[in-house]
């Protein structure tokens, strides 16, 4: 209908399955499978009763899956080998690349009996990680290998490079690995404190690693 000042309008949607209401302008529309959905709109003047129709289409898109893994990168090679553990309790945190908006947290925790896993389930986008520091250690080389059994995070901020998801997608290659820091001790002794002139004196220099890394 013409748009006359002070003449109401009223509204019929159909089909009525994941509307909150058929009988308002603009109503929410609750639906979580994949599909296409085609809306049919009858706006009506209640003063003259004339209407028009028109076709309302939304596209609900699948969601996309990201992960997965922190390990213990025992030798330092940013190679996650057969025999490295998982490590729990790393923060992860997802951000949408265009924005730098954090888009979710988590913490990486067991999964079918095995540690340091994480997973988002999101939009499609393009987004960038950021794995939390582990006390204790520095994080391992990075892109050592291919992308499966890799770490992707930047030795310095933990920052991995940006990743792009579309509908559908199961991206499992976003790791990062974490190796023990060494802890060097030096002790020095001399054979005689208080030489005479003339003495030879031998210093000792030792050096230990206490680990639990090895230099």
């Amino acid at each position: 209908p013409p748009s006359t000042p002070g003449v109401q309008l009223g509204y019929i949607w159909s089909p009525a399955a994941g509307l909150n209401s058929t009988t308002i302008s603009n109503p929410i529309l609750n639906i979580s499978t994949p599909g296409t959905y085609n809306y049919q709109v009858i706006v009506y003047s209640l003063l003259t009763g004339c209407s028009d129709t028109s076709t309302v289409t939304h596209v609900v898109q699948d969601r996309a899956l990201v992960g997965n893994y922190t390990w213990y990168d025992a030798d330092f090679d940013g190679i996650q080998d057969p025999a490295e553990a998982g490590v729990n309790g790393i923060s992860v945190t997802l951000y949408d690349a265009n924005t730098n908006n954090v888009v979710e947290t988590t913490v990486t925790t067991n999964f079918n009996g095995n540690s340091g896993y994480y997973q988002f389930d999101v939009c499609k986008g393009t987004y960038y990680i950021i794995f939390g520091e582990n006390p204790n250690t520095v994080r391992s080389p990075k892109d050592a290998t291919t992308d499966s059994n890799d770490s992707d995070a930047n030795t310095a901020t933990g920052k991995t490079d940006n990743f792009t998801l579309n509908p559908g997608d199961n991206n499992q290659t976003i790791d990062a690995g974490y190796a023990s820091v060494s802890d060097l001790n030096l002790v020095k002794t001399v054979s005689n404190a208080t030489p005479n002139v003339g003495e030879i004196v031998t210093f000792t220099v030792t050096v230990t690693n206490q680990g639990p890394n090895n230099a």
